[in-house]
Order: structure tokens, then C-alpha cells, then sequence
């Protein structure tokens, strides 16, 4: 597709859905408008709100575009640890159901002086609503006004606004018209920062500024948005469809929020965009997305930079509706929709179905050995390789998962990621089930500590060991090779001894 010659810009502003696949496309272009649902009577009187709280944290409790854009956000503005923005308060981020984790954040916990921030677009992620669960209790438990200390941002007439009014937590509502991982600058990020202390106009007026100069006619070449997309969907095309995403070493959440934005937007019918996460970006000056050709680790085709190196968040939000652009001109190239995720659902309906029959809960395991030398010989067939870790993720366990990516990169020669569970199930797992083909690595434990998802019979340990196997189980029904591996006993010396083994081969 030439972007230029289908007059591609101007059937983008107006909504022309057959510039992607003819489907529901102009029911999810309300992120054109950055900003979109922040001008409500309810929004200006959180602002009021937030300004005067006590709150010494914030915890964010969502799942895929519920946390990943407010995170990018408040990481931006230097209101996560490290330097702090006006608001000096702490964010924390929930998106699992390890239960190691979730106690782990419980006990650093003041809960007087929290604020629990429920986020969910449908309002029944039941990770999400689990946590909600979760913290309620413990609030309950613990004599405190439950109502005063939660957000819910939500859209309009879901359960978690029913369960907000009857509660009297704090309410947003998002828009109808912008999907989760589009969200970023609507009340699901911006709602969030305002809880951070931090006032969003700057962000916004940097975002609306690069809406403005989109013009109606623009031709690719002119606008960065617009030729971005065009490049990468170009090439995507073309195999080239691995991109590398170093991000600023202040914000490294970006890489986060861009492996969700670019791999669940494009990657479906047998393609798509696979990002792939690698340094920390401490040896470059800003953003890098370097384009590789995914049949060959080392085939480095192209480079695009940004001189954006944050924390600014006037840049932030420019390059926030830069990148959403891109995705969106991408799917047109590529053909597809890229405002759906038509295969996310299978998982969930997989983990439910055997929650329901608290059977199947843990994936099939082998030997060690046996498991890495199968998938290695079975991932010659594949474009990449990923390690599917359903582990709390301290420090060292993400260190020694990235040792075990280092590991297979190696022993297989093909591009491997490396994605925590459930957090990849509402992120790069669209492409991972309805994308370029793969191969899966999955790393479970044993001996997780029990931790009761209030109201529901199941703990959080048999909710993740669902998610675990009902994702595998999916994955093999369409074909990919994947392997399970249960660790027992200490978690990092298990990984060194996957990345040994690997190495062995």
C-alpha cells in the first residue's frame, strides 16, 4: 500500500474504516483526540481531590492498556521511585496474580495512606478484579473507610462502576471509543498521574500540538507519525517484522507500553510487529526501535531514532500520539484491524474453564533437559522464540530470566522475548496466538504461598497456574511448539540452571 496514493491521512481523520479492514475501525478512533473524556465535571473534581490528599502511594491495580500507559506516564513525569515530581508519591503497579508478589506489596503497605486505583475498560479483568477483592479486604479487615481510598476508572455501565457507586469509591469513565492500549492519554493514564500530584495539561497541549499538525492531506514524509507507520509496515511486509526497542534509560517502562501497543495492534492473521526488549539504554541518547528481519537474529536492516530523552513530559505526549499514529498506519499496510485483539479471549475462556473444574490447573512438565532440547529442535520452524516466566518479578528473577533469553537466543539463533505471566496474556500475547508463528518456553514454580482471591474459592496461586496452563494448552491447538518447565526450591538458582542447560545444547 502506498499511504499517500489511498489518501491515507485524510480517511484516517475521517473515520474511513476501509483503510484497514472494513470492520469496526471508526468505533476506535477517539485517541485522535488527546485528552478525550478529561473535560467531565467528575475528572475537574478529582483534580480538586488528588491536589489535597495525603496519599503517600498510589497502587495501580490493572492489566495490560489499564496500567501499562498510566505507568509510562508517571514514570515520565519522575513520579515513580528514584526522582519525583511535585506530587512525591510512590507508584506501584499490580499487574499479576502471583501471589509471592501481591504479599510482597501488601506488606510494604500503609494502607491509611495508600490509594488504590482500580483500572479496567471492562470492568471484569479478573486479575484485576481479583486485587480489587483482594485489598478490599484487607482494608476492611483493618477498620479503614474502603470508599475514600480507591479510584475506579472504568467506562460507562460496567460492574466496576455499579460496584463504584454502591462503594463510594472515586469514579472516572473512560471512553467508549478507545481501546485499552490507546488509552494512555485519556482517564486511564491521565487519571492516574493526577493521582501521582502531577498536573497533565502539559502532556495533553503536546499531544493535541502534534494532532494539529496533522493536517487533513498530510503526506507521509511530512508528519513523524505518519512516517513511521508507513516504515514500519513497509517492512513488516517485506520480513523485516522484529523491532528492537531501547528505551530512554529514564523511562524504561516505554519499551512496556510499546511491546503491547505495536504487537496486539498488528500482530494477527499469521503477522505482525513483534517487539523485543533489549539494554536498558543507558549507551544511547534517546529512544532507539531498531527494525530487524525476524528469520535472522543478526540482519539489521534500519534504525529509527527520537531525540526524545526524556523525562519531559511535554515530549512524552507527543511522542505517546507519535507512536499511536504509526500503529495505526502500520494495520492499514499490514491489512489489518489493529484496534481489536481477536485472539486474546481464548486464553481466558481456557483458564476459566478450568478454574471452573479445579483441574488441568499446572502446565504438562518434563524433564529439564528434555523439554529445552525438544523446543530448540521444534523452534526451527518458528520466527522467534518466547520465554513465558509465570514468577514474581523481583529483581534477580527478572535478571535470571533475561539470562535464560540470552541462553535460548543463543541455542537457537532465532529473536527471543522474554514476558512475564499474566502480564503478556493482555500485551504481545495477541500476536504470540494469532500472529507471526512462535515457539514457548514456559516457567512455572512449585510452593507458591496461598493467598485467598476473597469471595471466589480459588486462591491467587491456582488463578496464575490456570493462566499458565490454559495459555499453553491454546498455543498448542494452533500449532506452536511449547514446552513447561516447574521450578522448585530457590527460583533464581532454577533459571541459572535452564540458561546451563541451554548453553549445553
Amino acid at each position: 500500500m502506498d499511504w499517500d496514493r489511498v489518501d491515507g491521512t485524510r480517511r484516517l481523520l475521517a473515520g474511513d474504516a476501509s483503510l484497514w479492514s472494513g470492520c469496526d475501525e471508526a468505533e476506535w478512533l477517539g485517541w485522535l483526540e488527546p485528552g478525550a473524556g478529561c473535560d467531565t465535571e467528575a475528572f475537574r473534581q478529582w483534580r480538586h481531590t488528588a491536589a489535597g490528599a495525603g496519599w503517600s502511594r498510589v497502587v495501580l491495580l490493572g492489566m495490560g492498556g489499564s496500567s501499562l500507559g498510566a505507568r509510562l506516564l508517571c514514570e515520565g513525569a519522575h513520579s515513580v521511585p528514584g526522582p519525583r515530581g511535585a506530587g512525591a508519591r510512590t507508584l506501584v503497579v499490580l499487574d499479576t496474580t502471583d501471589a509471592e508478589e501481591i504479599a510482597s506489596a501488601r506488606g510494604e503497605l500503609d494502607l491509611e495512606t495508600t490509594l488504590f486505583v482500580v483500572a479496567s475498560k471492562s470492568g471484569t479483568t479478573v486479575e484485576t478484579v481479583s486485587l480489587e477483592a483482594y485489598f478490599v479486604a484487607e482494608m476492611e479487615s483493618s477498620g479503614l473507610d474502603v470508599g475514600p481510598r480507591v479510584l475506579a476508572i472504568t467506562d460507562p455501565g460496567t460492574e466496576l462502576a455499579t460496584r463504584a457507586v454502591e462503594r463510594g469509591y472515586h469514579l472516572l469513565y473512560g471512553r467508549a471509543d478507545i481501546g485499552g492500549r490507546f488509552s494512555a492519554l485519556s482517564p486511564f493514564g491521565l487519571g492516574v498521574l493526577i493521582a501521582m500530584g502531577v498536573e497533565p495539561d502539559s502532556v495533553v497541549a503536546a499531544a493535541r500540538l502534534a494532532r494539529s499538525e496533522l493536517a487533513e492531506g498530510a503526506a507521509a514524509g511530512n508528519d513523524p507519525g505518519l512516517a513511521l507507520g508507513a516504515v514500519l509496515g513497509a517492512l513488516a511486509k517485506l520480513g523485516h517484522d522484529l523491532v528492537e526497542i531501547v528505551p530512554p534509560a529514564a523511562v524504561p517502562s516505554l519499551a512496556d507500553w510499546l511491546e503491547q501497543l505495536l504487537a496486539e495492534s498488528t500482530g494477527k492473521e499469521g503477522g505482525g510487529i513483534l517487539p523485543i526488549r533489549c539494554g536498558d539504554g543507558t549507551a544511547h541518547a534517546g529512544l532507539v526501535a531498531a527494525l530487524w528481519n525476524g528469520r535472522q537474529v543478526a540482519d539489521r536492516v534500519g534504525e529509527v531514532r527520537s531525540d526524545w530523552k526524556g523525562p519531559h513530559s511535554e515530549a512524552l505526549g507527543r511522542e505517546i500520539f507519535r507512536w499511536q499514529v504509526a500503529t495505526a498506519v502500520a494495520g492499514s499496510i499490514l491489512g489489518v484491524n489493529p484496534f481489536d485483539q481477536a485472539d486474546v479471549d481464548s486464553a481466558k475462556v481456557a483458564a476459566h474453564e478450568r478454574l471452573s473444574r479445579r483441574r488441568d490447573l499446572s502446565p504438562r512438565v518434563v524433564p529439564t533437559t528434555d523439554a529445552l532440547a525438544r523446543l530448540v529442535a521444534g523452534s526451527s520452524a518458528s520466527r522467534h522464540v518466547g520465554v513465558l516466566a509465570y514468577l514474581p518479578r523481583t529483581a534477580e528473577i527478572v535478571a535470571g530470566v533475561e539470562k535464560v533469553r540470552k541462553a535460548m537466543t543463543d541455542a537457537t539463533g532465532r529473536p527471543v522475548t522474554a514476558s512475564f505471566g499474566p502480564r503478556y496474556l493482555h500485551s504481545a500475547g495477541q500476536l504470540f496466538k494469532g500472529g507471526t508463528p512462535g515457539a514457548f518456553l514456559f516457567i512455572t514454580r512449585r510452593g507458591a504461598p496461598c493467598v485467598l482471591v476473597p469471595g471466589s474459592g480459588v486462591t491467587f496461586d491456582q488463578l496464575q497456574a490456570a493462566q499458565a496452563s490454559g495459555d499453553l494448552a491454546v498455543l498448542a491447538e494452533r500449532g506452536r511448539p511449547v514446552e513447561a518447565i516447574e521450578l522448585s526450591g530457590e527460583l533464581t538458582a532454577g533459571l541459572d540452571d535452564i540458561a546451563s542447560r541451554l548453553r549445553q545444547l
